[in-house]
């Protein structure tokens, strides 16, 4: 060890709890033992008398700032979350502030404000589930349709068995020309069963033509149509479909 970085193994401990603690000192002097917060949920004025007494208490500005947001009071909850994440601005919790702060902005109209927060959060937290699809929500409303889908693929990675949630992602996908994407998230929300398969099947027909696969796309209409041999638009699909292969011959 020491012939490797020059110094011995006390001397390196020595620095690396230096480094350590004036990393985290902003943090730490925040999660210090300075008052016992009350807990989430308490009277929101005897929170404030307890923020008042110590402002420099994460746990107490944050428990604040969602009491305040619960009760939609969002330009008085905005300070409060603001600075505890000025005490701690790694925490990617599911208590974050970041998470309380989106909510504030958005409740402010200040859907930048709320988008930038969540893309915070979300760097800091992987699988915020929640947090991804506000994000996509605020990058749609933005119009960032790219961004939303990003958004959501992260989304279906943390949870895959939202019917929903692929339903909206192949709409997005298709929106901004992915169709391979498209396509996928089409063929997942027939693997997952939904009530209507017949209509589940036609989407993903027509998933299929957009990507440019007219075999697939007519092997899935017809699987459509075995389940609703009345569907009018998997029958039109079947007759543009049967024209579309006949010219490739």
């Amino acid at each position: 060890f020491q012939s490797l970085l020059s110094i011995d193994l006390e001397d390196f401990d020595q620095e690396f709890e230096a480094h350590l603690r004036e990393r985290f000192r902003a943090p730490l002097r925040g999660l210090a033992e300075i008052g016992e917060a009350p807990l989430s949920g308490s009277d929101v004025t005897a929170l404030e008398d307890y923020v008042s007494l110590h402002p420099g208490d994460f746990i107490g500005r944050v428990r604040l700032g969602a009491s305040l947001v619960e009760e939609e009071r969002y330009a008085d909850a905005q300070p409060h979350l603001e600075a505890a994440r000025e005490i701690f601005p790694e925490y990617g919790g599911p208590d974050s502030p970041y998470w309380y702060l989106a909510q504030a902005y958005r409740g402010l109209g200040d859907l930048s404000g709320a988008e930038q927060a969540l893309s915070q959060l979300t760097q800091r937290s992987e699988s915020n589930y929640n947090a991804y699809t506000m994000h996509a929500d605020l990058l749609e409303q933005l119009d960032r349709p790219e961004e939303a889908a990003d958004a959501l693929d992260k989304a279906a990675h943390v949870w895959p068995y939202e019917i929903e949630l692929h339903q909206r992602l192949a709409t997005l996908h298709a929106e901004v020309g992915n169709y391979l994407d498209a396509l996928r998230e089409r063929a997942a929300v027939v693997a997952l069963n939904p009530t209507d398969k017949a209509q589940a099947l036609y989407l993903l027909a027509v998933a299929y033509q957009e990507a440019g696969d007219l075999t697939g796309a007519r092997r899935a209409v017809l699987q459509a149509l075995e389940i609703a041999p009345n569907f009018d638009d998997a029958l039109e699909l079947l007759l543009v479909l049967r024209s579309g292969l006949r010219g490739e011959t």
